[in-house]
């Protein structure tokens, strides 16, 4: 194992592998109770790295690439200046539901909105388009502070995000790492991988999302898409 890669030999014969997540307290882990996830029968071809994009009740998914051409992490989250869309959103565990990476979780120039009632245990996700996504999470569960540090590899924890919060700001630690908080922090650089149409020392952009209550359900509209409090696309 390196880092969040985790290495495995396979016969030359094989031609199908699964990808499963098991509990880490079982003795000797079998394919009943102790096995939480798997992926569908996946075919690597020419690939060798498989990134697991979302733990599914049913199906985990993914992508896959070849490992070593990944563009994020190094001293700059993101990688820098890269091709390929590359953004940020939020993920996690929000009012007892998976929430998945979608246009309504995404940072708009470091600045996300979130709606929730109960619990939100939120990590973020960088996504360049054709490369499989980075994971930044905290060394260990984060509860109480209104920001936690954020590391590509650094742990599997996540940030328990302050109820009431409704706007969510990502910024650039500038030492490989991110800062996610529930309040604007004076003075450091939002985390802003397209950077063109935005001041880096610019600490809030203007709001782009709107929501609405429509009876009685949240609705977040972004664009001419509508999307409910979970970030699932209406």
């Amino acid at each position: 194992m390196e880092g969040n890669v985790w290495q495995v030999e396979i016969s030359d014969s094989s031609d199908k592998v699964i990808f499963c997540r098991f509990n880490n307290t079982a003795a000797a882990p079998s394919w009943g109770d102790d096995m939480w996830n798997q992926t569908n029968d996946l075919t690597p071809g020419t690939n060798n790295l498989f990134t697991i994009t979302g733990w599914g009740n049913q199906k985990s998914e993914g992508t896959w690439s070849v490992y070593g051409s990944n563009p994020g992490g190094g001293d700059n989250p993101g990688g820098g200046s890269v091709e390929g869309n590359p953004r940020y959103y939020y993920k996690g565990w929000v009012d007892g539901a998976d929430v998945e990476p979608s246009e309504a979780t995404i940072f708009d120039h470091g600045v996300a909105e979130i709606e929730f009632a109960t619990q939100a245990a939120l990590f973020v996700l960088y996504q360049v388009d054709g490369f499989p996504g980075v994971q930044y999470m905290t060394s260990a569960w984060v509860d109480g502070p209104r920001h936690a540090t954020l590391s590509a590899t650094g742990g599997y924890e996540k940030w328990n995000c302050p109820l009431g919060t409704t706007t969510l700001y990502l910024y650039d630690n500038e030492d490989g790492t991110l800062e996610i908080s529930a309040d604007v922090i004076p003075g450091k650089k939002l985390a802003d991988p397209q950077p063109d149409t935005q001041d880096v020392e610019k600490t809030e952009v203007a709001e782009k999302t709107r929501k609405v209550m429509e009876n009685g359900q949240l609705i977040i509209i972004r664009g001419e898409k509508r999307f409910d409090a979970t970030g699932r696309q209406l």
